[in-house]
């Protein structure tokens, strides 16, 4: 997990490079991160110069594959197939061209019409010859319809922005096919790294096609380092409550107060 100070001097330099004319889709429309949550799983919305805390690479417990393989295991857990969820932070660097003295209405915000989602696998892939399924998700992009509008910018450092609501970007269906990886050795499992890249499409108010360049985020995987199995166990004991995301990225669950 990563904090930064988003940079005004950056958001001007892009802005001002994009003040002359029709859209470039690929510096005009950004994804900048996947934020990480706050003590009581908030996710803020980031502007330029806030400080915010974000997910520089994921982390996915197969911990619940593991067990589901086992038919003698009788603990039931939260997920029946892992999923990896992203809360992505989104940017619109194009200015609002809104005129108050003729009634011209903003032709710059963005309406969201879809997400794409492509999966690569970028490290250990010689260690999957053999798993058809987890080979098949290089050829299985996955695509969902979205709803939502990103306003203009209002000012050369000050961007029009939108946090995505969560994003399944490895659905339940995508999923199913890490089946294989459950069965790895750790000192194996901890070698394949899956990146996903997302890309964000929509529309200006004025009909100009929007597609961001492609974030591209890298996602790791382990057996039960996020205590995915304990969890169970504790919070079916009242001892300890889920996390904001189990099994992923940081423990599965904290400790009840007085327990």
């Amino acid at each position: 997990m990563l904090k930064r100070l988003i940079s005004t001097s950056m958001a001007m330099f892009l802005a001002a490079s994009m003040a002359g004319g029709c859209v470039d889709n690929y510096i005009s429309h950004m994804i900048a991160y996947n934020l990480a949550p706050d003590d009581s799983c908030d996710y803020a919305q980031a502007k330029p110069g806030d400080e915010i805390t974000f997910f520089g690479q994921g982390k996915l417990d197969l911990t619940y594959l593991q067990a589901k393989l086992d038919e003698d295991d009788p603990d039931e857990f939260l997920y029946k197939m892992p999923l990896y969820v992203m809360n992505l932070q989104v940017y619109n660097y194009i200015l609002n061209n809104a005129r108050e003295d003729t009634a011209k209405t903003n032709s710059m915000d963005v309406r969201l019409e879809r997400i794409k989602m492509s999966y690569t696998w970028i490290a250990g892939r010689e260690l999957l010859v053999g798993d058809e399924f987890a080979l098949a998700l290089e050829s299985s992009p996955h695509e969902e319809y979205m709803a939502g509008l990103i306003s203009a910018a209002g000012a050369l450092d000050d961007p029009g922005s939108m946090l995505l609501p969560p994003i399944s970007v490895i659905p339940y269906l995508l999923g199913s096919r890490l089946s294989g990886l459950a069965t790895l050795t750790d000192d194996v499992l901890n070698q394949v790294v899956l990146r996903v890249g997302v890309k964000l499409i929509g529309r200006t108010l004025g009909g100009t096609r929007v597609e961001t360049d492609e974030f591209q985020y890298p996602i790791t995987f382990c057996s039960d380092c996020l205590g995915l199995s304990q969890c169970v166990a504790a919070t079916q004991a009242g001892t300890a409550q889920w996390s904001c995301t189990p099994g992923q990225d940081s423990y599965s669950c904290t400790e009840v107060e007085g327990s």
